[in-house]
């Protein structure tokens, strides 16, 4: 839908376009280039450290196998927490590829998950602030104009589900089609944004 003048925050991650995000400016999120949340994929591997190298997870398992019994029984259960990590990520990953690709080419009018810049309402504020990570970040309270979606982020998988599955939750997320509870909400935007407040946390407001 198209927002003017529509009050939403964002929680802003300390660090990241700072200097940009500050009380009075005006900025233009009509951007072609990923976010940081999709460039984060792109920038970051996934390596396992087991105190003598960093190999990437594969060639991890396969020096856990092939190596002693006692090299396992030491590695055994940090190599398992790691991996777990490590197939969330790469789960996350293919689910904003399938996302980003169902989106493409059947709801282009719609802002990307690549590109766009998450907001929310006052309602969802204290849920997402304790969501994301509270202790780097700041809240700001916004004025938006320009294309705005709301979905359920309950359709958002993060598992090694099958790709045609994932690709149904992906046709429900873009076509709003479930009732959403303020806290189950994400809101995608691109547009103008008006930085018109700051706070140090949702008990300010």
């Amino acid at each position: 839908m198209e927002a003017k003048n529509a009050e939403y925050f964002h929680i802003h991650r300390l660090g990241q376009y700072t200097p940009m995000w500050q009380v009075g400016r005006r900025i233009n999120w009509v951007q072609k280039r990923n976010n940081l949340f999709y460039d984060h994929f792109n920038e970051q591997g996934l390596f396992y450290d087991d105190g003598i190298e960093d190999l990437p997870f594969c060639q991890a398992l396969d020096k856990f196998f092939a190596s002693s019994i006692d090299y396992q029984r030491l590695e055994a259960l940090s190599l398992l927490k790691a991996a777990r990590e490590a197939t969330k990520s790469q789960s996350i990953f293919i689910r904003e590829e399938i996302f980003e690709e169902v989106r493409s080419n059947y709801f282009p009018h719609l802002p990307s998950r690549k590109t766009c810049i998450w907001v929310c309402t006052r309602d969802a504020v204290d849920f997402w602030w304790k969501t994301l990570n509270p202790g780097n970040q700041k809240l700001l309270k916004l004025n938006l104009t320009g294309s705005l979606y709301i979905a359920d982020q309950r359709h958002l998988l993060a598992d090694t589900y099958r790709h045609n599955d994932i690709r149904a939750r992906a046709f429900e997320y873009w076509t709003g089609s479930d009732g959403i509870k303020a806290q189950d909400q994400e809101v995608l935007f691109e547009g103008i944004i008006d930085v018109v407040g700051e706070y140090n946390s949702p008990d300010e407001l």
